[in-house]
């Protein structure tokens, strides 16, 4: 009977109480939502710059593999070619 009446006599102060704390949550939610967001965010920079470099590693390699003293090059060592008029010689060690 006694809180009825403290309700009643405080009604005001007891709103104002269940707002604060209901704003509280609101407020806490909010806080959570923008750390997990700035967390995958620090992800997707890291894996943009991890992708920004390995695009620039293949575009050095695309620029080798237009010049023709590379490709002439890996053409000898990994096929064993030579260009007319050279001699190749194979070299067998027992």
């Amino acid at each position: 009977m006694y809180f009825i009446t403290f309700l009643r006599e405080r009604a005001g102060l007891v709103a104002f109480v269940v707002a604060v704390v209901y704003f509280l949550f609101l407020i806490r939610s909010d806080m959570v939502q923008n750390s997990v967001l700035k967390a995958e965010k620090k992800f997707l920079e890291k894996s943009m710059a991890q992708e920004q470099l390995r695009f620039d590693t293949l575009k050095r390699k695309m620029a080798l593999l237009n010049k023709s003293s590379y490709v002439e090059l890996k053409a000898r060592e990994q096929l064993g070619l030579v260009v007319k008029g050279e001699s190749a010689y194979k070299v067998i060690f027992k």
